[in-house]
Parts: structure tokens; sequence; C-alpha cells
């Protein structure tokens, strides 16, 4: 999926158009562009084998681009009144703002803004969207003209933060909050929260037809889960993710992702995770239903399933689960997060490895998930 924004140009037409792009341009009296200062900044087809530190730098740098177009003009076309909680592309937003003549070609900061928006697509096999989100209000009282403040996803080498800006007074920058920002000190606030909304590629395959349990369909699917440590502070959404191998040959060492296709995982030629859920905070400790599918026309009589569910967040480091296999051999899978997992499985139904769980009506209860799965025609 390419996000493109169809309002007489898009991303592909806008760079043939112009004669003269320049990547993170700014001027002298131009307050639109980030602290980070545009020199340097790795370009995007440098940044998937860049350091961690140069890929949070990025990304801090093109999400304070975003977020400052927000607070100019996206700010006047979201609906405060409105009590639910809304999630918006900034992307539709733009095309909103240019139908509307409100934001153009012409305006100094547009080919900033529309490759910051393209910044964080197709960065390895991984794209995302970048959002804002409006806090859901539970306020009993709020004045009745409430600043706004903008949180932007971020981090640094200790870890994943947010941080927080005012709109600046000449509506041409953002101001770091002076506070500490917590849903107690925001009150007379309107709350906006600017982060990247994963793009996924995959997810659970259709192929059409009834199966219904009969003709010798099987499927293995994640039933329902409960989620007891979101991984994720305040005001960020958790991004439960799944990434899974299965194998049926052991003859070495696989120290390297790799397994034939698990439908809605990955395979050797894709290593993306698949999303199960972008959980809400107020689903903390909520049992709810999924019928995630991780498998079809597989009962794993003689294969092995292993795999991870962890919070995926970009850019992250990287981290390594290990599965001692049923020759002693190890394979391993590579994850990106700034948590450790929430739980890690091989399981098989084979006699040939009773060691193992099968994965028929598995059920998990940890510190930090219960979920069980649920197997169809096995």
């Amino acid at each position: 999926m390419r996000l493109e924004i169809e309002v007489g140009f898009n991303l592909n037409a806008l760079k043939n158009e112009k004669s003269i792009l320049v990547l993170f341009s700014c001027s002298e009296n131009d307050n639109f562009v980030s602290e980070v200062k545009s020199d340097d900044v790795l370009e995007k087809s440098q940044i998937v084998d860049a350091s961690l530190e140069e890929q949070i730098k990025y990304k801090r740098h093109h999400m304070k681009i975003i977020s400052k177009w927000i607070a100019n003009y996206g700010v006047e076309l979201i609906n405060f009144q409105k009590k639910d909680e809304d999630e918006f592309l900034v992307a539709d937003l733009v095309e909103k703002a240019i139908r509307q003549k409100k934001f153009s070609k012409d305006n100094e900061n547009f080919d900033d803004v529309i490759l910051s928006l393209d910044a964080f697509k197709e960065i390895g096999n991984e794209s995302w969207n970048p959002v804002v989100r409006k806090l859901e209000s539970n306020l009993l009282y709020k004045s009745t003209e409430p600043q706004i403040i903008i949180s932007i996803e971020d981090a640094d080498l200790n870890g994943e933060k947010f941080t927080h800006y005012l709109p600046g007074e000449n509506d041409d920058d953002l101001v770091e909050v002076d506070f500490e920002v917590t849903p107690q000190t925001t009150q007379n606030f309107d709350m906006l929260v600017a982060e990247l909304f994963p793009v996924d590629g995959g997810g659970n395959a259709d192929t059409g037809g009834d199966f219904g349990g009969g003709g010798g369909f099987t499927k293995l699917e994640l039933d329902n889960m409960k989620i007891k440590d979101l991984k994720e502070g305040w005001p960020g959404r958790s991004e439960i993710s799944f990434r899974g191998y299965k194998r049926s040959s052991f003859s070495q060492n696989t120290q390297y992702n790799c397994g034939e296709n698990i439908q809605a995982s990955v395979n050797c030629y894709n290593n993306a995770g698949k999303r199960i859920t972008r959980l809400k905070r107020r689903h903390e400790n909520d049992n709810r239903n999924y019928d995630w599918e991780i498998e079809r026309f597989n009962n794993f009589n003689n294969d092995v399933l292993y795999y991870v569910i962890y919070e995926e967040d970009f850019p992250a480091p990287k981290n390594t689960a290990f599965y001692n296999l049923p020759n002693g051999a190890t394979a391993t899978i590579e994850y990106y997060s700034w948590q450790s997992d929430y739980d890690q499985q091989i399981l098989t139904n084979s006699n040939l490895y009773q060691q193992f769980p099968s994965p028929n009506n598995l059920s998990v209860n940890k510190s930090g998930i219960e979920y069980n799965l649920n197997s169809i025609g096995f």
C-alpha cells in the first residue's frame, strides 16, 4: 500500500513535476523545520541500515515537520466537540486542507510536508502512515477555548517517550511544554497525539468459500486475548504483533528468520511481522475476542510452529528470540521493540516431538498477557 494525495497531484507525480525538490529544504526565516538540522538527517534510502541513534533523529525531524503542519492547518479540521476518540491520517487532512484552499503547492513549506509524509514509506519491508489522534475527553468541565497540546511520538537511546508541545505565539513554531504532562495536568487542554500507524501489507488471507469446518478444512487462530501490561506509556497505544514460522526440517541451526509461510505472519522473503491489534489504552485488562488467524490447512502433525508475540516499535532496538528445535538445533526470530516480549512458544502435534505443547486449544496465562489458541478441524 502506498498513500497518495490526489487533489491534482500525488507523491510520485509531485516528484516528477518539480525540477528541483530539495530534501529537508529550509530558509533563514523559515521556523517550520525541526530543531534537528536538516543537513544532519539521513535520506530515506540510508535509514534502514542506519544506527538506532540516526533512525531516532530521522523520525524526530519528520514528525516535528508533520506536527507543525497539524498545529498550523490541521487543528481547525478536527472536531473537538465530539466526545469520542478520533484518529486521522495526516495525508487525509492535507488533502482536505488543499480542497478547502487552506494549503497549497505555493506554500513555502509544501515540499517539506509532502516529503515528511513519504519519509516512513517502504523502509525495508515496512511502511508507516503518520496519524494524529484526538484523545477522548472525560472532563466534567473544560474552558471554552482550551489550549492545544500536541504530543509527538519520540524516543532517545534510553527508550521511547512522547515529547509535548504548545503552538507558538506566531503559529509558526512549537514550544515544548514546561510542565509534566499527565491526564491530570492537562484537564483544560485539547490533546492531539501525532504518531506512526503501521501499514499492514498482509494479514489474514481470504481464499473464498464457506469452510464451515467440513471438507478436511483446518484452521488455527488466536481466539481471545487479554493484555495486562500495555508496555507503552501514556498517551501511546500498544502495537501487539506476531511473528512466527513453521518448519518440518531440522537439519541444521537456523540463525536467521526462515521457515515456511504462516498465513497471518511471515516467510523467508518477507520478515515483516503482522499486527494482532493496535490496542486502545482503555482496553487494558479486557478479555477481547480476535479470531486472528494464524494458519489454514495444516494441523502441524509433521511441523513445528514457533512464534513470538511482542509490542512493535519504530525505530527500536533489535531483539532476538531463540528456539531450541527438536534435533537440538537453534532457530531465531528477530523483532524490533523497546520492550521484552509478551510470549514466545514452540508448538507441534507431532508424536515425534512430545516434549513440546500442542497448538490445539493452547491456553497461556502470563503476567503481561493471557490468550488461547482455537483449533478448528484438527
